[in-house]
């Protein structure tokens, strides 16, 4: 569950910076209060695909008694 749930949350940060390089470019059609909204909107669904992947680490957790293998490496990277 938590592999399939992170490679979605990859695809969710991708989308998220399509959309924040489309809202910033000077050809931006739609004015600032359009892509104000756009990049709110964006961001608050990239946090919450990184909500989702958090609790898939701790169910995943939970259930076997060990962190999944790319949690591990994000925390021996992050030292």
């Amino acid at each position: 569950m938590f592999h399939s749930l992170a490679r979605s949350d990859e695809r969710v940060d991708a989308l998220y910076e399509e959309l924040m390089t489309l809202v910033t470019e000077p050809g931006w059609p739609h004015g600032v209060a359009p892509a104000i909204s756009v990049a709110l909107l964006a961001r608050f669904y990239e946090r919450f695909a990184d909500q989702v992947v958090s609790v898939a680490r701790r169910v995943d957790f939970a259930l076997t008694g060990e962190l999944p293998e790319s949690s591990v490496r994000d925390v021996h990277a992050a030292l």
